[in-house]
């Protein structure tokens, strides 16, 4: 007999806190500070920037623009693209969740179509998806000038909530992709990604989200 989880379907991971321990958004730009120490010229204004969205006057979006322009706004391509494979070799080492490896390599042995769909920028998101063996990855887009330089803003929005969701199923859509869809994810902002999918898992939590989860029926798991 064939049970649920034996019918081919789709599988959407999030990245920071679900498949690692830790957001990768905020370690990526410390990551890039200590390599580049002329930028911490820059750290009072982001305190102010961070205060500002502390206080609701800006919000995820802004932050995350404004941090991003003040640490990496400017820098060529080669610059990034070398900041960015020090920073995923880093992330091999300790930073991934063993359970979330084993999780997605079982899904994809099912025969689920795979996707990473993060709020952190696509800079080094596309190649952590690519070296796991994501069939599709979906991330918040960052701005390049003309020359090649990191522009400091975000292209499309934030991938963020419902816009997360609204990416995923507009990809679902346009590649006529049909089957039961899993949703897996630490935080209650992606609530309207695991209130969407047929399943959805709630990864080592946040309170908010597990207090949530037994309303939407979402199954909770604590991975390491």
């Amino acid at each position: 007999m064939t049970g649920p989880d034996d019918i081919r379907g789709v599988s959407v991971f999030d990245l920071d806190g679900t498949l690692t321990h830790r957001d990768t958004f905020r370690a990526f730009l410390l990551y890039c500070l200590i390599r580049r120490p002329s930028r911490w010229l820059v750290v009072p204004r982001l305190t102010v920037y961070a205060s500002l969205f502390a206080m609701g006057k800006r919000d995820n979006e802004w932050l995350k623009a404004q941090f991003l322009g003040a640490i990496l706004g400017g820098m060529a391509t080669p610059l990034v693209t070398n900041l960015v494979d020090g920073f995923i070799a880093n992330l091999r080492t300790q930073g991934f969740r063993q359970d979330g490896l084993h999780e997605m390599q079982e899904r994809r042995l099912a025969g689920d179509t795979l996707v990473l769909a993060s709020a952190s920028p696509n800079l080094y998101v596309d190649v952590i998806g690519a070296e796991l063996g994501f069939d599709h990855v979906i991330a918040t887009r960052v701005g390049w000038t003309d020359e090649r330089l990191l522009a400091g803003h975000l292209l499309g929005g934030n991938c963020r909530g419902a816009e997360k969701r609204d990416r995923v199923e507009a990809l679902l859509n346009s590649m006529g992709i049909d089957g039961p869809i899993r949703a897996y994810s630490d935080h209650h902002a992606d609530l309207p990604l695991l209130t969407w999918a047929d399943h959805a898992i709630a990864v080592s939590p946040t309170s908010k989200l597990r207090e949530a989860a037994r309303e939407i029926d979402a199954e909770i798991v604590n991975w390491d």
